[in-house]
């Protein structure tokens, strides 16, 4: 398709905001509100330079998102990016342009490196505590600190220990570097030291591609951002960042807002936004804006843009607390809205367990939650990310993570292989130590499929492991299950991303040694921010809140408990909710 007729049919699916943001120009910043239609038009984007003749790398933050970026270039531009061209995440992409062909440079090993998604083996001592090697962590100014749970009964600083074991670690991370086998997110770390000592690896892949464009740039890593940075200055035609930087919730996954919006700055992009709003109602907007320290509320311009629903705040006695979803599903009924299009969302996995009315779940592996996912999906077609990650898995079980990479590639056989373990896994059903042993021998059968060596039977134990408790639980005890009335519960991470007609997001004790109210810990951040007049949300807390609320098309609730003190209630009144239940105004 040539150039001017797929921006004819970008023109016809974007609105003018968007076109004049995303169509025009090169490299730039666009920071873009929920609900912006950020990934159609990231993708109109890519499309037309796809017709243009340049070469794009489209990389964004989950593998989730970049399936639905390449289903929105199929299904809206019939555009289907050739090999010169990238689509998929950012790790994926550091990976295979730098740290595979080019970071045993820096590691010392002599085979191409790989990377681990398990938890390695590797203890050091600190007097009579035994601390794992994963959990020391480099840093972008290559520091090394312990990041891991701390050890019971060891009376120092987090900052003193790390200074104690720095030498040790260091000498532990590079001896396992030289062994060519890294955990995955390190090997960004090395990513980042092969740019920084070889100008010629980040001159060829900044000369690779005309433009590199970065969705929910908010969610990437100062290591990723850094590795940025030196292709940017090493002749990369045009840097395009998209993303929400009020929307950033990853800081504990290492995701850095601040060092992105450093990076935008120190080469001189510049900001354009997207300000309307085509998912949620302009009640929403108007107290969302609240929680980003804008003085103007983004626009609704969307389907449910007039809804007459304000956001709301109940009041909830906590022995009823099981009983919210029951209440929320009636709730949406009011509104002539199907539970199937609403969620009930918390902070944690914790409290979404008391919610449900079922027991905490066991920890899996993710090898585990993998299998038991698939087994899930009743025999229809998996995900591509899916498949991909069966791949993965059976390819590990077969090699070894140190082979695996450079021993099988992308083949039909190993994706015959995926296909007998998604057609052959048992239901989810029975004990869960049953089900894992059959899952175990499925996934045996496909590593031989692939011709795997004497070491599959030990490799498959490590990644399908639980303990021997779990093994006697039920396994729709291990597993939540759905609601029959098709109402979502899930976290907020969990629903970052989508669209939801209606939103309930519960509230309660905060996990801390004083047992307070979450809602006291966000009134707390709401007056800081109103003091402050912040024009940016600095406060991760108030970001949290924030994604949340604006998932909502038209209903957008809190469910606060009843000892609330009047004071935080207040807080929530005066950003825009309507309190129930309590006269606040008193």
């Amino acid at each position: 398709m040539n150039s001017e007729k797929r921006r004819q049919q970008a023109a016809v699916l974007l609105s003018e905001m968007q076109q004049q943001t995303m169509l025009a120009g090169g490299g730039r910043l666009v920071t873009a509100c929920p609900g912006a239609g950020k990934t159609r038009s990231v993708g109109a984007r890519a499309a037309v330079l796809d017709a243009d003749g340049l070469r794009v790398a489209l990389v964004t933050y989950t593998n989730v998102a970049a399936d639905e970026m390449r289903g929105t270039l199929a299904r809206d531009y019939g555009a289907r990016l050739a090999d010169q061209h990238y689509v998929g995440t950012l790790h994926s992409f550091l990976l295979k342009y730098v740290f595979r062909p080019f970071s045993h440079l820096v590691m010392g090993c002599s085979v191409p490196p790989a990377v681990r998604v398990e938890s390695g083996e590797r203890f050091l001592r600190f007097k009579e505590h035994r601390l794992a090697l994963d959990d020391f962590e480099f840093h972008v100014d290559s520091s090394l600190t312990f990041e891991g749970r701390y050890p019971n009964g060891l009376f120092l600083k987090r900052a003193a220990l790390s200074e104690a074991m720095r030498a040790e670690a260091t000498a532990g991370k590079v001896e396992e570097a030289r062994s060519g086998v890294v955990q995955v997110d390190e090997a960004m770390y090395w990513c980042m030291l092969t740019l920084e000592k070889f100008p010629d690896v980040r001159s060829a892949v900044a000369a690779r591609f005309d433009e590199i464009i970065v969705d929910e740039a908010q969610d990437t890593s100062g290591f990723q951002i850094e590795c940025l940075r030196l292709i940017a200055g090493a002749g990369l035609s045009s840097l395009f960042l998209v993303g929400d930087f009020d929307q950033s919730i990853y800081e504990f996954k290492g995701a850095s807002r601040k060092s992105c919006l450093g990076l935008a700055s120190q080469i001189g992009l510049v900001e354009y936004r997207l300000t309307e709003n085509h998912r949620s109602s302009q009640r929403i907007c108007n107290v969302a804006a609240n929680f980003r320290g804008l003085e103007t509320p983004d626009s609704a311009v969307g389907p449910a843009a007039n809804a007459n629903i304000q956001p709301s705040v109940m009041l909830y006695e906590p022995e009823r607390l099981a009983l919210i979803p029951d209440d929320f599903s009636s709730y949406l009924k009011q509104f002539e809205i199907s539970p199937s299009h609403g969620a009930v969302i918390a902070r944690n996995n914790r409290l979404l367990d008391s919610l449900s009315g079922r027991p905490s779940r066991p920890g899996f592996t993710p090898s585990i939650r993998l299998c038991l996912d698939v087994a899930r999906l009743d025999h229809q077609a998996p995900a591509l990310r899916q498949l991909r990650n069966l791949e993965d898995l059976i390819v590990n079980v077969a090699f070894g993570e140190a082979q695996a990479s450079r021993t099988v590639e992308r083949s039909e056989s190993l994706r015959d292989a995926a296909m007998f373990v998604v057609d052959n896994l048992p239901p989810s059903e029975g004990l869960l130590g049953e089900w894992v042993n059959s899952a175990t021998s499925i996934i045996v059968s496909a590593a031989q499929l692939v011709g795997g060596d004497a070491g599959v039977r030990d490799r498959i134990s490590t990644r399908l492991r639980i303990s021997a408790t779990n093994a006697e639980l039920p396994l729709e005890e291990a597993v939540q299950p759905g609601r029959s009335d098709g109402l979502r519960l899930d976290t907020i991470h969990g629903v970052k991303g989508m669209s939801i007609g209606g939103v309930l997001l519960v509230v309660d004790h905060v996990e801390r040694y004083d047992g307070a109210l979450q809602a006291d810990e966000w009134a707390s951040a709401i007056r800081r921010q109103t003091e402050s007049k912040a024009q940016h949300v600095a406060d991760e807390e108030l970001r949290i809140v924030y994604v949340a609320l604006t998932r909502a098309e038209r209903v957008c609730r809190l469910a606060i408990p009843s000892d609330t003190s009047v004071a935080t209630l207040e807080a929530f009144r005066s950003v825009g909710f309507t309190v129930e239940g309590l006269d606040v105004s008193a």
